[in-house]
């Protein structure tokens, strides 16, 4: 016997499943359907999806996909059933099942890429804002001695002095009277 656990908790419930049209249309069996078994057959997999399976009595079926129970009792034929799997006393979509199972491994592998990449950048997992180490490309502190400040010599032994003045009077980027953003409001800090 087949178990299928539906997902009970809202936030791992996966919202939606793949269904591949031209594979679908391509199918003998649903080309054979009628309008009806089409119609369950879908329903059956949307249902299937969502509560992991529908119940095998064609009454409590009919409940379940509000259909009238003659309808369901007539459509629910063995082309339709061919699509699901008898559990006890519900019809599941095997199927459906893989894929589900397939994706949650998925997310499975991608949290823990997450939690290592985590680790490697935090350490040990509290975040407390500051990285293990600098970022790519950064300078250590050790590397940072003898950089140049405003004027000053650069660890190279290159001078500044020449450009000294124009640092001096340097006052950030120029401030123009009509600075406006697409609303025509004035943008902060713009003298006028």
């Amino acid at each position: 016997m087949l178990i299928v656990s539906a997902p009970n908790d809202r936030k791992k419930r996966r919202p939606a499943f793949q269904l591949y049209a031209p594979d679908l249309l391509a199918d003998r069996d649903f080309q054979l359907q009628s309008a009806a078994e089409r119609g369950l057959t879908l329903t059956g997999l949307c249902e299937c999806w969502v509560n992991g399976s529908f119940p095998a009595n064609t009454d409590d079926m009919a409940r379940v996909f509000r259909l009238d129970p003659s309808e369901v009792a007539k459509a629910f034929t063995e082309r339709v059933q061919g699509r699901f799997a008898r559990s006890g006393d519900e019809f599941i979509c095997p199927e459906l099942e893989q894929y589900r199972t397939k994706l949650d491994e998925h997310h499975r592998k991608k949290s823990e890429g997450g939690k290592q990449g985590a680790r490697a950048r935090w350490g040990n997992g509290s975040a407390n804002g500051l990285p293990n180490d600098s970022p790519n490309g950064s300078l250590s502190r050790e590397e940072m001695k003898g950089v140049e400040t405003k004027g000053e010599t650069l660890s190279g032994g290159d001078s500044t002095q020449e450009h000294k003045p124009w640092f001096d009077d340097y006052e950030g980027p120029a401030l123009h009277e009509h600075q406006e953003d697409r609303c025509g409001r004035v943008k902060p800090g713009v003298r006028g």
